[in-house]
């Protein structure tokens, strides 16, 4: 624990994993958006949320606008599995189906990889009749 604390101290670690989460929200969002989906993407430091069927905004942490029972019931049932699902088959595990984090060590690349995933999930779900 030493060890670790003494890194952070010296390097970016934070810095790094929270600035791959927002150009992971970005390309997340843009997905959305190109897919002509209503979705929310929210989080705070390098923990990422993706709630589908909801839109709005965030504050400037990071913290979703939406009520919260509209993001419960929007990252909740079938939708959300099979979100889950598609990302899984595109070889990306969400956490449940809602979230992702990211850490210092992912790449640009990754990222880009992932977005990409997203997207291809989001027409899978579109074929599928879920969203």
């Amino acid at each position: 624990g030493i060890a670790a604390l003494e890194i952070i101290s010296k390097e970016p670690i934070t810095e790094r994993a929270d600035a791959a989460a927002d150009r992971l929200k970005k390309g997340l969002r843009e997905a959305l958006m190109k897919q002509e989906v209503a979705g929310h993407v929210h989080g705070v430091s390098s923990i990422i949320h993706v709630a589908l069927g909801v839109e709005g905004g965030t504050n400037d942490q990071g913290i979703s606008q939406v009520p919260h029972d509209q993001l419960a019931n929007a990252t909740k049932g079938r939708k959300i599995e099979m979100l889950k699902l598609a990302m899984l088959n595109e070889g990306v595990d969400m956490f449940g189906g809602i979230g992702f984090m990211t850490s210092a060590v992912h790449t640009d690349e990754q990222v880009e990889k992932t977005v990409e995933a997203f997207e291809r999930s989001l027409v899978a779900l579109r074929d599928e009749g879920y969203i």
